[in-house]
């Protein structure tokens, strides 16, 4: 399958199901935000004063981080995502939305933000897309700003479509994230495998920063 399908199967499934809507009940979100998860221990080393959320869906993980930060740029490949967010968020004028063409961060400006992170979505990304967003994030990251990715660590069956795999997972590993970062120029400063879905080790957490100056 060519790329540019794979990644519109990627969007049409999410966007034709109520996926959005079950992702945020409650004993969902404790995957992330409930005590002592890998998600919060990670997430804690974020600065999250000025926070870029990839793939934001209708919003679910951004009252974790809301009242820290200053200002918030959620970004998402579905219109309709962000819509949902303006509407959840109105009034909040420290929150920009941007609606991205699921390949890169072009709109955005460099070197501005100090937090970079994305849950529960990147899992299902194209390996070839997570290179893109690597780079861009080493672009927009401040230096000395971190970026803290919830991805794939599976890796067999190379050409499989990720709905074909465990848990939706696509093509990826916790090596391979960690060669296409330090090629984007970001280094690794953790790393983690986790069971996801009773399946061990199915997922990697890589927490990366854009080096100092």
């Amino acid at each position: 399958m060519e790329k540019a399908q794979a990644t519109h199967n990627i969007l049409q499934v999410h966007e034709a199901t109520n996926y959005y809507d079950h992702a945020a009940k409650p004993e969902l979100l404790a995957q992330f935000w409930g005590d002592h998860t890998p998600f919060v221990r990670f997430f804690a080393r974020l600065r999250c004063d000025v926070v870029l959320e990839l793939a934001a869906g209708h919003g679910r993980h951004v009252p974790q981080y809301r009242d820290k930060a200053s200002r918030i740029t959620l970004v998402d490949a579905l219109e309709q995502n962000i819509v949902r967010c303006r509407e959840r968020f109105d009034g909040d004028g420290k929150i920009d939305y941007y609606a991205n063409n699921g390949v890169d961060l072009s709109a955005l400006d460099d070197s501005v933000y100090d937090s970079v992170f994305s849950y529960d979505a990147m899992v299902h990304f194209e390996l070839v897309d997570i290179w893109g967003y690597l780079q861009e994030t080493r672009r927009v990251l401040q230096p000395g700003g971190l970026a803290l990715f919830h991805h794939s660590n599976y890796s067999l069956y190379p050409t499989n479509i990720w709905t074909d795999n465990p848990q939706n997972r696509n093509f990826m590993s916790n090596a391979i994230f960690t060669h296409m970062a330090d090629r984007a120029g970001l280094k690794v400063v953790d790393q983690i495998a986790m069971e996801w879905g009773r399946v061990k080790d199915l997922d990697g957490l890589t927490l990366l920063q854009r080096p100092p100056l």
